[in-house]
């Protein structure tokens, strides 16, 4: 739930920044941050390996882009 809300928070800034209110790159990157520390942290807690995880997706995604599937709908297209 903690993920949840500082994503809410990146958000926000983020929202603000597109409207013009100014730059908010150290308030942003700060709370990136936080939500790396809170994924970090599902890390641990599942033991996975982000390097990993990370790696397949980038694989997942090539692979979808060769097939001409990177739109649309569903987790195995």
């Amino acid at each position: 739930m903690g993920l949840a809300n500082e994503v809410g928070e990146v958000l926000g800034k983020y929202k603000k920044q597109v409207r013009g209110d100014g730059d908010k790159y150290k308030e942003i990157r700060a709370e990136l941050g936080d939500v790396m520390w809170y994924i970090a942290r599902m890390f641990d807690m599942y033991d996975m390996n982000m390097a990993e995880v990370l790696h397949e997706n980038y694989l997942k995604l090539t692979d979808r882009k060769e097939r001409g599937v990177l739109k649309g709908d569903g987790d195995y297209r």
